[in-house]
């Protein structure tokens, strides 16, 4: 039961065959190699010392794509989102300060359907992988008090010396 709505939370997924493989609510992996991906990211497209993206297509993927005329209305939906816009595949932090969840300007993360959470930031050399399955409104409220718990706990800042 979703805490929040008091529904029956139920992930079809698990029970049906996928009739298509999709990018949304159709991609399976552990959370360790969902967490070799991000990596991969983090340090522009290498992964055990193979190239798999170059450094370029990952700035690609991890700019703002939408520019300044076209209106985000994620926050509508998922508050913690607002000062994020969308580069190829991740939302991006574009101010800091705006959103409702500690971060940096250019972290950038995904938030999966059932409420798998991942998300990067570049200026801590910080990756975070969660993987939860919470299909209903509870997710929005785990992925907003988890980045104030992982920016809690952390003593030191690498932002801070810059």
């Amino acid at each position: 039961m979703d805490p929040i709505s008091k529904r029956a939370q139920r992930i079809d997924l698990l029970d049906k065959p996928v009739k298509f493989d999709c990018g949304g609510a159709c991609a399976f992996a552990t959370v360790g190699d969902y967490l070799r991906f991000g990596q991969m990211l983090l340090d522009g497209g290498a992964i055990d010392g193979q190239r798999v993206l170059s450094p370029k297509t990952v700035a690609t993927m991890t700019s703002d794509h939408l520019g300044a005329n076209i209106r985000n209305n994620v926050p509508a939906v998922e508050p913690h989102r607002d000062g994020y816009s969308f580069g190829l595949g991740v939302a991006v932090r574009m101010h800091p300060g705006v959103a409702a969840t500690p971060g940096s300007r250019g972290d950038y993360s995904w938030n999966g359907a059932y409420g798998t959470q991942f998300w990067a930031d570049p200026q801590e050399r910080l990756v975070v992988v969660v993987g939860t399955v919470a299909p209903g409104d509870i997710r929005k409220y785990y992925r907003e008090q988890l980045g104030a718990l992982v920016y809690g706990a952390m003593t030191d800042l690498r932002s801070a010396g810059k």
